[in-house]
Order: C-alpha cells, then structure tokens, then sequence
C-alpha cells in the first residue's frame, strides 16, 4: 500500500464524518424552513442553497479521497 494511500479505517472514518455533515445540512436547512416558512424568499432559498452545500461537502471528500 502506498504511504499516500488511505486505509479502510480512515476511509470509513471519512464517509462517516461525511455523512454526519450533510445529516446536520439537511437537519438546519428543515429547521430554518420551519423558522422562515417555506412561503417565504428566505425558505425558499435555504433549500435551493441546501444542494450546492451538500455538493461542496461531496467535491471535498473526492478531493480527501484522490489525494
């Protein structure tokens, strides 16, 4: 295994601590549209903005991944 190579421990780690982050994403963008009302501007577009957050956390992994 190369040095650079990650081992299935931190990979699993990794997806885990991944998984976790977009839970919570999802979990503040529900309590923000329940705070704001879906009706409104605001919770409209924190669950437009919801799918650019979780794609950032998904290139960040990729990237931790192709290291």
């Amino acid at each position: 295994m190369d040095k650079s190579e990650m081992t299935t421990n931190e990979v699993v780690n990794l997806l885990m601590n991944k998984g976790n982050e977009i839970d919570n994403k999802i979990i503040n963008t529900i309590s923000e549209v329940l705070r704001l009302g879906y009706e409104t501007d605001r919770g409209k577009e924190c669950v437009k903005n919801l799918r650019g957050s979780i794609e950032y956390s998904l290139d960040e992994m990729t990237r931790i991944l192709n290291r």
